[in-house]
């Protein structure tokens, strides 16, 4: 029997997970907004008269810390393999696909708004590209994988789509 990196999709060039910094920055972001949680709601509860105010900041910083956590904890499961003629993906929810450059579709570059409010025109402002397969299965190549930039490049290149841009609504979007 092959060893299985070489079967379908062929040899495997490189393999990318979540980097260093894109993990630091949403645990970081998840571990702030819990250790602020409860500074929040004891501040709303010590002085003269109840804050509702900092109560509420409390409860949304809870919110935030717990929100960062997840991204964190879905975006770190995720395994993007780039082989010869194709994508391999496999992520923690159970999802494992095998994609051919032919099956993709469409290319879908997800970008924010941005500081300087430039949108698609800041390539800074991408947040992730989809890779969208005949079958309907969707992959997701998050800027948070080592290495993002230029596998979002090699994956346009190999499959022959044009990037079609997609301005989202709001930073909280992916």
């Amino acid at each position: 029997m092959p060893y299985r990196d070489s079967d379908r999709l062929g040899k495997k060039l490189s393999e990318h997970r979540i980097s260093a910094g894109g993990a630091a920055s949403w645990f970081g972001g998840g571990l702030l907004g819990f250790a602020f949680c409860p500074l929040f709601l004891y501040l709303s509860a010590s002085g003269h008269e109840f804050s509702p105010k900092l109560a509420l900041g409390g409860i949304m910083m809870g919110v935030i810390g717990a929100w960062a956590f997840h991204g964190w904890w879905q975006m770190r499961g995720i395994a993007l393999g780039l082989h010869e003629r194709g994508l391999s993906y496999r992520s923690n929810q159970t999802t494992s696909l095998e994609v051919l450059w032919e099956e993709i579709t469409t290319l879908e570059g997800r970008y924010a708004l941005g500081a300087r409010k430039r949108g698609t025109a800041d390539e800074g402002n991408r947040r992730s590209t989809h890779a969208h397969t005949r079958s309907g299965a969707v992959i997701e190549i998050p800027k948070e994988l080592d290495g993002s930039a230029e596998l979002w490049r090699t994956v346009e290149e190999r499959s022959g789509r044009p990037l079609q841009k997609v301005l989202l609504s709001s930073n909280f979007d992916r």
